[in-house]
């Protein structure tokens, strides 16, 4: 394999975020999964929630798509500690109504708990990613509200926040 393609959610659809994990990263378009929806259940090493997918029928979850060199898959898989990778998950490329397959990351129920919240700058991230690929007409957001939760560790907050704020033009 020298170059995939991957269906990035959460903080991952955040560029610059991607890039510090997969310095191959180039965005490609953006996509959605049916059959899905976000969730913050996913325990983090923090304890904080982290993004992840679970099951529902009438669910839809915006995403987007990324080309990466395989050189890059080993840093990812170390980034998305926890998540299972899916090497051929099956997406919608949005520009073309293409189905497509990608690889992408879950967590498995085991490591999921229900009612945890994101750390602000972490839900931050999410939503720069969000605002950083859509289209210049498109202005509704795909994700609800979601509470979140302060992080103790200031230095890394104040990094994340600017990681975000980062990207804005």
């Amino acid at each position: 394999m020298s170059d995939f393609t991957y269906f990035a959610y959460g903080s991952n659809m955040l560029t610059a975020r991607l890039r510090e994990r997969c310095p191959s990263a180039m965005a490609v378009g953006r996509a959605y999964a049916s059959g899905y929806r976000q969730t913050f259940d996913k325990l983090g090493r923090d304890g904080s929630g982290k993004a992840t997918i679970v099951a529902d029928a009438f669910g839809r979850v915006d995403g987007v798509l990324f080309r990466i060199s395989a050189r890059d898959l080993p840093a990812l898989d170390r980034a998305e500690w926890g998540y299972l990778r899916q090497d051929e998950f099956p997406v919608t490329k949005l520009e073309c109504s293409a189905q497509i397959l990608a690889v992408t990351y879950i967590a498995p129920p085991e490591i999921c708990r229900s009612g945890l919240a994101p750390f602000d700058w972490y839900l931050e991230l999410v939503r720069a990613g969000e605002r950083e690929h859509k289209s210049p007409d498109d202005n509704t957001e795909s994700l609800p509200t979601f509470d979140t939760i302060p992080d103790s560790d200031r230095a890394r907050a104040s990094r994340m926040f600017s990681l975000s704020r980062n990207n804005e033009s």
